[in-house]
């Protein structure tokens, strides 16, 4: 499961598929399975770290939820989570 930030995710899902991409030349076709937008680059990215701490089984429920209330919606909307030890 790839789960990279990107501003053009057509873009990048076409390199990825594509030869040029050495980490996923042999595990293609990739495809798309659900994009969300943040307000910006920062809130993208602590919202990308957040979902690959996730176990594999946290993950799959979250790509079939329209919840937003989640913590990484609200990281994706820029707003502040804290974290298990309290810290944000």
């Amino acid at each position: 499961m790839s789960n990279p930030f990107s501003l053009d995710s057509a873009f990048s899902l076409a390199s990825e598929n594509s030869a040029r991409a050495r980490y996923t030349r042999g595990r293609g076709p990739l495809k798309l399975l659900k994009a969300w937008p943040a307000v910006d680059r920062s809130a993208a990215l602590k919202a990308e770290h957040a979902f690959k701490q996730l176990p594999r089984p946290a993950k799959d429920p979250k790509l079939q939820s329209r919840a937003r209330q989640d913590p990484i919606s609200r990281l994706l909307r820029g707003e502040s989570v804290k974290n298990r030890s309290g810290a944000t």
